[in-house]
């Protein structure tokens, strides 16, 4: 993950110091993201880290956002990325970050027994923040673009 997060931001960096911005990765950056943060929820569900249906929510909120986003951009609008997007990822990264450090203790046994139960708490209270945002903010999204989805119907 740290390394394809910083493969992304040096293509993203390069790309803006040479001007070399295009539609095409306007359009492909923002979905490889996803993939990249939902492979990592998915990761850390099948290691029993985090309930299972945490990834789907956030996967749920993923394209009902990007669903919006489409349809905007078919009447010739863009929704860029606000803070409530923007506070989400960082939630989002310190969840896996969080559970990727304690796979990592867990396999050298580093920590007791009780500190890797109050670790493991830690990353499903972050979890379950996330979760709660995704959702919080998803329904705010689609309430400030209420009008624009009731004129596609």
């Amino acid at each position: 993950m740290f390394l394809s997060s910083s493969i992304d931001s040096g293509i993203g960096l390069i790309a803006r110091k040479k001007k070399m911005i295009t539609n095409f990765g306007i359009f492909l950056d923002p979905i490889a993201d996803k993939i990249l943060i939902l492979s990592m929820f998915f990761v850390l569900g099948s290691m029993k880290l985090i309930s299972f249906w945490i990834p789907l929510i956030i996967l749920w909120r993923e394209l009902l956002v990007t669903g919006i986003r489409s349809v905007a951009s078919s009447h010739g609008q863009v929704i860029g990325a606000n803070w409530m997007g923007k506070t989400k990822s960082v939630f989002q990264t310190t969840t896996i970050i969080a559970g990727l450090l304690l796979l990592a203790v867990q396999s050298e046994n580093w920590l007791l027994d009780q500190q890797l139960t109050v670790a493991h708490v830690i990353v499903i209270a972050l979890s379950f923040i996330t979760v709660g945002l995704s959702i919080i903010f998803a329904s705010i999204f689609t309430y400030w673009n209420r009008t624009l989805l009731f004129k596609t119907i």
